[in-house]
């Protein structure tokens, strides 16, 4: 079964599509990282993840699907700005152990201009 990619879409895209959005992303920022800090914590968790299986239901089968929120943080390698874009990403685990299907839910304005602004200044 090929892996399904939902981006902020009811429509599935390929492993290419996300391939090329992260290869655009190391290709235009640095300093790329993850973090998750609730108020008041004194300790960045990178990302926070939680693993849930939920039980067959409605004629569903039982699914393992694990939800991810942390924050996509990197520096324009043509401006010096700052991104800080929250994200959240589910994985729906199938019964061999892999990821069957991805869900990246996130604003991606502010990361696609700053590739879309590399972009133009290098024509």
């Amino acid at each position: 079964m090929d892996l399904k990619i939902y981006m902020n879409s009811v429509n599935a895209s390929g492993v290419d599509e996300i391939s090329a959005l992260i290869t655009a992303q190391h290709e235009n920022f640095d300093n790329i990282s993850m973090s998750f800090q609730d108020d008041g914590a004194t300790e960045d968790l990178g990302v926070r993840a939680q693993s849930i299986v939920y039980p067959p239901m409605n004629g569903n089968a039982e699914m393992t699907i694990t939800q991810t929120w942390f924050n996509w943080n990197a520096t324009s390698k043509l401006t010096g700005n700052t991104i800080n874009l929250p994200a959240h990403i589910g994985f729906k685990w199938g019964d061999d152990g892999k990821i069957i299907e991805e869900y990246h839910n996130y604003d991606t304005t502010e990361m696609i201009a700053g590739i879309e602004e590399a972009q133009a200044a290098s024509e």
